[in-house]
């Protein structure tokens, strides 16, 4: 031993920086270089490994056939993180080398290439924004549940946000429902390309449905608690069970029927409406409280409409009215005009023959 020390010490004096082990010694001195500068790096065999524990276990070295460094049974540990050149990247499945992560200094952006990225747990993103340039696939669905932490924004928000071509902010597809509870059975809102209409249900079943047209059909029943204003036109009709009817311009029909196509009913076109008086040209009802019966003209000796036409029995009326104020009927059998005024019934003869 003596012998090569001496013989390293002889080394460095003569210019040798360095010291050559024999291969065949197995205890050979390592120098420990401290603060020392040689012109000359330290080789290592291909395939060689440098043992980085007493039982072989933990090495690292140069493989010739993965052109890479080869770290075993240890893990890469860094205090201070991991820098590559600007824009060079990290490859993750040599030899094809297609997974790659890089930072792109164009556009200040990280970039993961040809590979998804897959999160098992949560993807947090306080106070950031998620872009999603291409399309998005959600396995089972995006959940948002109340607000993140730190915040009280909505989950999804499109605001003042303008979307190129005229792009609609969220699409569903064909008679595929937005739920709009957290029931299942609960209200959602569905759109059908084929019949185009667009429908809102509750457990399954339409309650409402508009079509393209803006034709409007409800399940239930229409109720307003006030009253209706603005109701300019309806162009099939007005169907009301157990209501009223208020007409409040100045023309129209009115009709009675099961459905929105009566072919029948009172025309109103040619009625005029005025503070309590109602006139048709024909009957007249004044705010006076006169009633003028086809008055406004003169009819022909030969007309066979616009009479007036009476109640008739077939025989002397002996009946009390109900309503006891003056009214009147005609005998068909005795031909005589009779009258209740309240007390008693009268009656008046008159001649056959016009006259």
């Amino acid at each position: 031993m003596r012998r090569l020390v001496l013989a390293a010490l002889a080394a460095f004096i003569s210019g040798n920086a360095y010291a050559v082990c024999p291969s065949t010694i197995t205890d050979c001195p390592f120098p420990i270089f401290n603060g020392m500068t040689s012109a000359n790096d330290i080789n290592m065999l291909d395939n060689k490994k440098l043992n980085m524990s007493t039982d072989g276990t933990k090495s690292i070295g140069y493989q010739t056939s993965a052109n890479a460094v080869v770290l075993t049974n240890s893990i890469l540990l860094s205090n201070f993180g991991f820098t590559t050149p600007q824009d060079q990247p990290w490859i993750f499945n040599n030899p094809t080398n297609t997974a790659i992560v890089s930072y792109d200094s164009g556009i200040s952006r990280l970039r993961v290439k040809n590979v998804p990225v897959q999160i098992d747990g949560s993807l947090y993103l306080p106070g950031g924004n998620a872009v999603v340039a291409g399309s998005l696939s959600v396995g089972n669905g995006a959940t948002v549940i109340g607000s993140y932490s730190g915040t009280s924004d909505p989950a999804l928000t499109f605001a003042n946000a303008t979307f190129s071509g005229g792009a609609a902010a969220v699409i569903l597809g064909d008679n595929s429902s937005l739920q709009l509870s957290t029931s299942s059975s609960g209200f959602a809102l569905t759109a059908n390309s084929t019949s185009n209409k667009t429908i809102l249900s509750f457990g399954g079943s339409p309650i409402f449905t508009v079509d393209q047209g803006g034709n409007a059909v409800f399940s239930g029943t229409l109720t307003q608690a006030g009253a209706f204003t603005g109701l300019a036109t309806f162009n099939a009709g007005v169907l009301i069970t157990n209501g009223a009817l208020v007409i409040s311009s100045t023309t129209g029909t009115i009709f009675q029927s099961s459905g929105p196509t009566a072919t029948g009913g009172i025309d109103l076109t040619a009625t005029t409406f005025s503070g309590n008086s109602f006139s048709d040209g024909r009957v007249t009802f004044s705010g006076a409280g006169e009633v003028l019966l086809n008055s406004a003209t003169t009819l022909a000796t030969t007309t066979t409409t616009g009479l007036v036409h009476l109640p008739h029995v077939g025989g002397t009326p002996t009946g009390v009215p109900v309503n006891t104020t003056p009214g009147c009927l005609w005998n068909t059998v005795s031909h005589t005009l009779n009258c209740y005024d309240g007390s008693a019934w009268f009656h008046s003869t008159f001649s056959s023959s016009a006259g």
